[in-house]
């Protein structure tokens, strides 16, 4: 059909003024939502030579009853999964439980392994939990060893192998190159291959979870390279950085209905705050509250008696005291309940959880 001259200019003015670039299409509308539960990770079960320093539960209890952390992380190696550390696992779940926040059993390995061994080991160890939303599972630390378009088909079928099991616990899903919310997605071009996690998700068919209480789990970290091995906030240029990136990994988020978590990120220690961290450091915080329709938390990075007191992203102060000094700049920072006053304890999210349990 043809349209007059007019019609035809009238409607490419409103497609200039309304188009986005391919880059950054139109966000859909958000809908409102609770706050995000800012968390930390508790290390040593993790740690190489052994696992001595795992957390107790005078340490979780610490974490969430004087720091008021909202949400917990437990590094694991899956080596050590005994009967007596799961006992000791259990002991701490029921803890958070009981104070109404969520615990993230972290598998990490580093490792992709095939998808039955990855099916069956969870399988066994959640089966041992609630699946109220009270704990959640992170399947794999920052995979390292497989392919994009792999691992997108790989995760799919691990979620609906657990699912097809009776598995009902929340999935928190890591990605290779290092998890970094900074790579999430590279709007690589229709006829070129992969290179991020969104672009092996969207070419993968099929759902990420039919019962849909799986959540991506990205990392970051503020030095140049985005590594969390150096002290500084700054660019590839040197300059110090002012924006976390939260806004921009929320988007991409929000554009494929997926929900998500940074489970480790850090820009300074309880003993101080680098000056050029500091922007960065609250536009983190300002970002997880703004994006909490789809960001549903963070877990910083640094907690746990494993760090030596002068690991430059310790998040507790020195060893001998951790259970009586005063709460620092940073740990405020990281957690905005404790420039609060005290009110009760969060209930569970009603995104995650809870459903009926059959434990």
């Amino acid at each position: 059909m043809r349209r007059a001259p007019w019609l035809l200019a009238a409607m490419l003015l409103v497609a200039g003024c309304s188009g986005q670039s391919d880059a950054e299409p139109k966000d859909p509308p958000r809908r409102p939502a609770p706050p995000p539960k800012f968390g930390v990770n508790l290390s040593g079960a993790e740690g190489r030579e052994n696992d001595a320093a795992r957390p107790t539960l005078a340490d979780v209890r610490n974490a969430v009853d004087r720091l008021r952390f909202g949400l917990i992380r437990y590094p694991f190696r899956p080596s050590r999964m005994t009967a007596d550390r799961v006992d000791e696992l259990k002991a701490i779940a029921a803890f958070t439980r009981s104070r109404g926040v969520p615990l993230i059993l972290d598998n990490h390995n580093s490792r992709w392994n095939p998808v039955g061994e990855q099916i069956a080991f969870w399988t066994d160890l959640a089966r041992q939990f609630p699946d109220d939303g009270s704990v959640m599972i992170d399947l794999v630390n920052e995979p390292g060893n497989v392919e994009w378009m792999h691992w997108a088909s790989e995760a799919k079928a691990v979620i609906a192998g657990l699912r097809r099991g009776g598995v009902r616990h929340p999935i928190l899903l890591q990605w290779p190159g290092w998890s970094g919310i900074q790579r999430f997605d590279k709007h690589e071009s229709a006829d070129g291959a992969c290179q991020s996690a969104g672009c092996a998700l969207d070419r993968t068919p099929g759902p990420l979870d039919p019962i849909d209480r799986t959540f991506l789990n990205g990392h970051r970290y503020f030095d140049s390279d985005g590594s969390g091995t150096k002290r500084d906030c700054t660019n590839d240029k040197g300059e110090p950085r002012t924006e976390s990136g939260f806004d921009r990994f929320a988007r991409q988020l929000r554009r494929r209905g997926l929900r998500g978590y940074i489970t480790e990120s850090a820009f300074g220690s309880y003993a101080a705050i680098p000056p050029g961290c500091m922007a960065v450091g609250a536009d983190a915080v300002a970002q997880l509250r703004a994006n909490s329709d789809v960001l549903l938390g963070v877990t910083w990075w640094g907690g746990g008696r494993m760090w030596p007191d002068r690991y430059l992203f310790k998040i507790e102060c020195p060893k001998n005291v951790r259970f009586t000094c005063p709460p620092s700049e940073y740990q405020r920072m990281l957690n905005p309940a404790l420039s609060t006053s005290p009110g009760p304890m969060p209930g569970p999210d009603p995104r995650t959880g809870p459903t009926e349990s059959r434990r």
